[in-house]
């Protein structure tokens, strides 16, 4: 029988969506409204896409060892929009 992957998906979706939107205004408003110079503005982009693609190597971790993959893909989704808040 064949697992339904339809959270997966959707979640998938969301993080990506997620990652490109915030990633395309992020420069512009370090700039713009926190009044960061360009090299700081630049530095914290490529922080936050560093962590982007790091983060998830813990959340296997956090999958595979300690409280399974359903509960890590639904607790770290509540991460994920409250930081969207």
């Amino acid at each position: 029988m064949a697992e339904d992957h339809s959270l997966h998906y959707r979640n998938e979706f969301c993080e990506r969506f997620s990652f490109y939107g915030m990633r395309s205004v992020l420069t512009i408003y370090l700039i713009n409204f926190l009044g960061y110079g360009n090299n700081s503005a630049t530095v914290l982009f490529h922080a936050f896409t560093v962590l982007a693609y790091t983060t998830p190597l813990f959340g296997s971790m956090l999958a595979d060892g300690y409280i399974g993959k359903f509960w890590t893909i639904f607790f770290l989704s509540i991460v994920y929009a409250a930081g969207q808040i």
